[in-house]
């Protein structure tokens, strides 16, 4: 392949990403509503990085997990994510 070649791959794949963020942009700007919007933020987080799964969790004012969202989870990898302790321990450092 040469240099032409590489350069006009790379502008496939930069076009690729620039797609994306802007579908991503749409959709986040959907909902005023705070669920939606995070969701939204996740859902286009985990498309951008092609990761399998991604989880969100919101903590309060003293650092205790308040809510979670997650994206691209089955059943039983929800209850394993729900199982680990070390998420607490994780998000007690931040």
């Amino acid at each position: 392949m040469d240099r032409f070649e590489e350069l006009e791959q790379e502008n496939v794949v930069l076009r690729e990403h620039l797609s994306r963020l802007s579908q991503a942009s749409l959709r986040i700007n959907e909902s005023l509503e705070l669920d939606s919007v995070l969701q939204g933020v996740l859902d286009s987080a985990k498309l951008l990085t092609e990761a399998r799964l991604a989880v969100l969790t919101l903590l309060d004012g003293q650092g205790h997990i308040q809510d979670g969202l997650s994206s691209g989870m089955t059943t039983p990898d929800e209850r394993r994510q729900l199982l680990l302790p070390v998420v607490t321990t994780i998000y007690a450092g931040l």
